[in-house]
């Protein structure tokens, strides 16, 4: 009998509790069960201590270097006591540990269980969510990864999500068409106008609209750094305007104000407490179009893992936000 060969496994419950008791001192622990299979494997844990969350990262996703790194810059936030969902050491105060699956090594890390909810966007939120960002943005400001890691340019923001983005919508010829050359617009428009300041560029969590959740004294607290690295910082404001736009079904927020305003407030928000240049404001409509063509590729990029159905929903919720790139429901995307 022929062999297959293993893209994804899934690790039993119960194995992975029977690991955790001999790596960590987390207690007796008696519930353990699958949050979900998303970009990794979540898992949450509750032992008569505390509960934890517990990630098992793709082999085919993420490399143990690069886990490294995004727990590098976990461990500097929680030091400067931002609020996070903060690893948690082993027994032998190692954070990052790995594991031999079918399909090769693959990186687990424990985590803080965070008691929040997903917000409620009205403008209040929104404006002290934009506050938030600006917080972790400027805390960042001289941080610098000593470890490999992935950075949030050209080639990853775009050229990359457009190949796997070709491979699965180009029967799409004239809006595939449209696409590319709002990609190359985009990109000429940041590469050209953007410079690598620290006012601009630095530190960005990468996909933070849904990873935010907000505990009962109103503290926002920022989850899930799985796709964090050094970007412009537009990049990272304009995933707010980019998810209240799709307000995707699978994202647990409720908006209870129009787009414009959410905006708006989100904006005023982080300008309150970090201004963006001119350059800045009017890179924010070509970088709606790099988040979009981000997000959209990953969908194709990962089928393997999620499957293919319901790409064609995606591409039909993603591509109207291509054409026209520079409005935000009535108004304009960089104005205040």
């Amino acid at each position: 009998m022929a062999e297959m060969a293993i893209y994804h496994s899934l690790v039993k419950p119960a194995s992975l509790i029977a690991w955790l008791q001999g790596c960590y001192a987390l207690g007796s622990i008696h519930s353990c069960r699958l949050i979900r299979m998303g970009l990794n494997d979540t898992y949450a844990v509750r032992s008569d201590r505390a509960k934890y969350i517990v990630r098992l990262y793709r082999a085919c996703w993420r490399s143990l270097p690069e886990v490294a790194a995004e727990l590098e810059v976990l461990i500097w936030l929680q030091t400067r006591n931002f609020p996070i969902a903060a690893p948690i050491a082993d027994r032998h105060g190692q954070y990052l540990n790995h594991f031999s699956a079918p399909e090769g090594l693959r990186a687990i890390v424990v985590f803080d269980f965070i008691e929040g909810q997903a917000m409620s966007l009205d403008s209040r939120q929104a404006f002290g969510y934009g506050q938030a960002l600006a917080k972790l943005h400027t805390l960042t400001d001289d941080f610098h990864f000593s470890k490999p890691r992935f950075c949030l340019d050209e080639k990853h923001l775009i050229d990359e999500p457009l190949s796997h983005i070709q491979r699965a919508f180009g029967h799409h010829e004239t809006e595939m068409a449209q696409l590319t050359a709002a990609a190359a617009e985009a990109a000429k428009k940041v590469w050209q106008s953007l410079v690598h300041t620290t006012a601009s560029y630095g530190f960005c969590h990468g996909d933070h609209f849904g990873n935010v959740l907000q505990t009962a004294d109103r503290e926002l607290v920022f989850i899930d750094f799985d796709c964090c690295g050094m970007g412009f910082r537009v990049y990272d404001i304009v995933q707010f305007c980019w998810a209240i736009r799709l307000q995707i079904p699978a994202w647990s927020e409720t908006y209870l104000e129009s787009n414009d305003s959410l905006w708006d407030s989100f904006l005023r928000g982080y300008e309150s407490l970090r201004l963006l240049s001119i350059a800045e404001h009017q890179a924010l409509p070509a970088m709606l179009v790099i988040r979009t063509i981000w997000g959209l590729g990953l969908q194709p990029q990962n089928e393997q893992h999620w499957g293919i159905e319901g790409m064609e929903t995606i591409w039909r919720q993603n591509i109207v936000l291509i054409t026209p790139a520079t409005t935000m429901g009535g108004g304009k995307l960089s104005s205040l």
